[in-house]
């Protein structure tokens, strides 16, 4: 397959997925800042092979093959400017033929010219911006390696790397004003509403993944190389590289999303105490892990809780190795965790600071929601403990609190039985993948066999009219050749009587 086009349909069409995991329905697409004037003519007009691009969730900004159905111009009533389109791959749900949609024009472009066949294939290099076809469409993503055989090709959303056929990979470019083709100097193509942090190559970072034993952890890390600013390459500071011959530190492609900066926080006593029931950090096999205190072992050791992927884990750490709990939100603001200390009069024994708490506790627990972290419902039975240490009626909240954490501790549960589940499905939704490049591989081989095929027809029936023009002429020619020879056999026996009759003369 030519980059830079999708494989052609060969007699028959399949229904075919959209979404790199495939969501049922093309999201709504985003309307440009402004709309040609209404006496503007289409930019490009029906009938002409395009790309459109896809933004919703699970798409990322990925280009499919269409071809332009309409232009409507931008109408008074506020309505922008939007073309049809109907895809060249996707079928329509309700059976009625390929699918079409409307998109802003700013979605829409020619689709890029086909590689010069008289020159070699393109040569990948490492952190290459490139496209792979992928589930009938150009998803965006980085070279990792290649060889004539294969590229290794790294999503930074999706966080996989997939093997892809050269021929299925073309450079990323941008359609510019124009008309113009140029490499294109970012490979994340849906920008967030606000503004996010921006690393530096050489920063130090934290990187969230999950871990086996200790759910999703955050890793030390630092920014390898700078792809786009939404988009890096970190390498791990204590991970490595599985596989054989000499270690070396693991490294992944990833979006901004993933990724925190390492920042040591010191907060206000108000806003965090670290005791029993506190929602901290704890650092356990080269990763922070989210946890909540569960009691105080000696100085400065203390047991913690932890959820991990497969079951609850407690364990003993030294203060050294607890941080309070912070959330990186929307890529650019640290907000704390752990719930405000409720017992602000408690240690200096004054009766309001108890009443206070307690209302505080009240006003906390009607709040509560089953998404909230494990830490707000330990430490709210940490504060329990310490009311009822002080006179406190609190059997009621008791007996709430454990009625919720049960609820609660199934539906962890229950959510982790449908990451298992996801996990299977996306296993299974892969080997879909692959099978369906295959079969576009398939459908390309048959389409050149047809398109030979085809050519050799032609050329045979060719051959055939020369072979009866050649008939033709032959048969003509023999009679031609038939009437020559009687002429000859006329003139020799006329010949012959001429001899004959001056025989007979001499002879009287």
């Amino acid at each position: 397959m030519a980059a830079g086009r999708a494989p052609p349909l060969t007699g028959r069409r399949r229904r075919r997925r959209r979404g790199w995991s495939a969501p049922r329905k093309a999201p709504p697409q985003p309307q440009p800042p402004r709309s040609p004037s209404p006496s503007a003519p289409p930019l490009l007009p029906p009938g002409t092979d395009v790309e459109v691009r896809l933004d919703g969730d699970g798409y990322y900004g990925t280009w499919y093959a269409a071809t332009v159905v309409s232009f409507a111009s931008a109408r008074g009533d506020g309505l922008p400017a939007e073309y049809t389109v109907s895809y060249a791959d996707l079928q329509d749900d309700n059976g009625g033929g390929a699918l079409e949609e409307s998109f802003a024009p700013t979605h829409v472009r020619p689709r890029p010219p086909p590689p010069d066949p008289e020159s070699p294939p393109p040569r990948f290099l490492p952190h290459d911006a490139v496209e792979a076809f992928h589930n009938c469409g150009w998803w965006s993503g980085i070279v990792l390696s290649a060889s004539p055989a294969a590229v290794a090709v790294a999503f930074p959303i999706s966080r996989e790397v997939i093997q892809f056929s050269p021929s299925l990979v073309r450079p990323r470019r941008d359609y510019v004003g124009g008309g113009e083709w140029v490499p294109s100097r970012s490979v994340i193509a849906v920008r967030p509403e606000g503004e996010v942090r921006v690393y530096q190559a050489g920063e130090k970072v934290e990187v969230g993944r999950v871990q086996e034993v200790y759910g999703y952890s955050w890793f030390p890390a630092t920014v390898a190389k700078v792809i786009d600013d939404l988009s890096y390459v970190v390498e791990y500071s204590d991970l490595e590289e599985e596989g054989g011959g000499e270690a070396e530190k693991a490294t992944e492609y990833l979006h901004w999303q993933f990724i925190r900066p390492a920042v040591e926080h010191s907060p206000q006593e108000s806003e965090f105490w670290l005791g029993p029931g506190a929602a901290v950090e704890a650092y356990c096999d080269g990763a922070w892990s989210a946890a909540v205190v569960r009691k105080i072992v000696g100085d400065g050791e203390f047991k913690v809780s932890i959820n991990g992927s497969k079951a609850r884990k407690l364990v003993t750490k030294v203060v050294e190795f607890l941080k309070p709990h912070y959330s990186w939100d929307d890529g650019k603001h640290w907000s704390i965790v752990s719930a405000k200390q409720y017992l602000p009069g408690l240690r200096e024994g004054k009766a309001l600071g108890l009443m206070v708490s307690f209302d505080l506790f009240v006003k906390s627990i009607r709040k509560s929601s089953i998404a909230d972290n494990e830490g707000s419902f330990e430490e709210a039975k940490g504060v329990l403990a310490e009311l009822k240490t002080n006179g406190f009626d609190v059997q009621y909240f008791e007996t709430l609190l454990d009625k919720a954490i049960k609820v609660k501790f199934e539906y962890t549960k229950h959510l982790e039985e449908k990451s298992a589940v996801v996990a299977q499905k996306l296993g299974a939704i892969s080997s879909l993948s692959k099978n369906d490049s295959l079969l576009c591989e398939v459908d390309q081989a048959m389409a050149e066999l047809e398109e030979k095929l085809e050519h050799l027809r032609q050329k045979g029936q060719l051959i055939e009219k020369a072979k009866e023009d050649d008939e033709e002429k032959l048969s003509k020619l023999s009679v031609v050749e038939s009437s020559v020879q009687k002429a000859l056999d006329a003139d020799k026996q006329q010949f012959q009587r001429i001899f004959a009759g001056m025989l007979q003369k001499q002879l009287t």
